[in-house]
């Protein structure tokens, strides 16, 4: 269109003047078409502008960031789990508590040949074995497992013609007691004393009480207590709380009130026990 301008004012002059000499300078000032070239030239800019568009890269950044931040979330991940492995170590680190169950330390007078050294026998809990049961010898022995002591020093390992080899526990004064003691944190749910063993007569019965002397706390004339000399019994005595945590000197007796037991085994329990 801005070509037939110039086209339009030469036909203008012809016809007013009759001349077209002006007309020269039309076409030279079409020629300023240039500077529409220029303006082409600032079409470019959207070149530039597509250039600018590239910069899109930038967001492409903002996603390189967004991984970082991935990785500090595994990071924290991290930190919780330290925390749960610190909570085990304390909960193992308790002081004073090992295990939970029954246990047991047994006299076994089978294969003996003194009234004081009978063969022992504890039970398998890691934690609470002889040293636990330990007799805390008030003169410093030094004691590192229970003892069998014949209080009067005056009983006899006999062989029975029924019963085999026994240790002879009868009147006059003649008494065991299983020397013992327990640590102050340890605690239980009942004492349990089994007794195995008869009247050493065959024609007499025994009758004896169960306890522990150092707090008179026990059996005394229980029925239960009393053998027949006609076949061997085991029997299991319910002392209850009759031993003391943390007491260092006591004991269970055996104390024959009549006739004459010829004791086998005897074996104390401690009922759920803690330790």
């Amino acid at each position: 269109m801005l070509r037939l301008i110039p086209l339009a004012i030469c036909a203008f002059c012809v016809v007013v003047t009759g001349a077209c000499d002006g007309c020269g300078e039309i076409p030279a000032a079409s020629e300023g078409e240039g500077e529409p070239a220029e303006g082409e030239g600032e079409g470019e800019e959207p070149a530039e502008g597509e250039g600018e568009g590239e910069g899109e890269g930038e967001p492409a950044e903002g996603e390189g960031e967004g991984e970082g931040e991935g990785e500090g979330e595994g990071e924290g991940e991290g930190e919780p789990a330290e925390g749960e492995g610190e909570g085990e170590g304390e909960g193992e680190g308790e002081p004073g508590l090992h295990g939970r169950g029954d246990v047991f330390v047994e006299i076994d007078y089978s294969n003996a040949t003194f009234s004081d050294r009978p063969a022992f026998r504890f039970s398998n809990t890691p934690g609470f074995g002889p040293t636990e049961w330990a007799y805390q010898d008030p003169f410093g022995s030094g004691d590192t497992t229970p003892e069998a002591w014949d209080r009067f020093n005056n009983m006899e390992i006999e062989n029975d013609f029924r019963l085999g080899r026994i240790l002879a526990i009868g009147t006059g004064n003649r008494e065991l007691q299983l020397m013992l003691s327990l640590p102050a944190h340890v605690s239980y749910a009942r004492v349990l004393v089994e007794v195995d063993g008869d009247e050493t007569a065959s024609s007499g019965v025994c009758r004896y009480d169960v306890y522990n002397p150092m707090f008179g706390c026990g059996l005394f004339g229980d029925p239960a207590a009393v053998t027949d000399g006609i076949r061997r019994h085991t029997k299991v005595f319910d002392l209850q709380d009759c031993l003391e945590p943390g007491a260092q000197v006591q004991a269970i007796r055996l104390d024959p009130q009549s006739g004459e037991l010829g004791l086998k085994r005897m074996r104390v329990t401690l009922e759920d026990a803690i330790w």
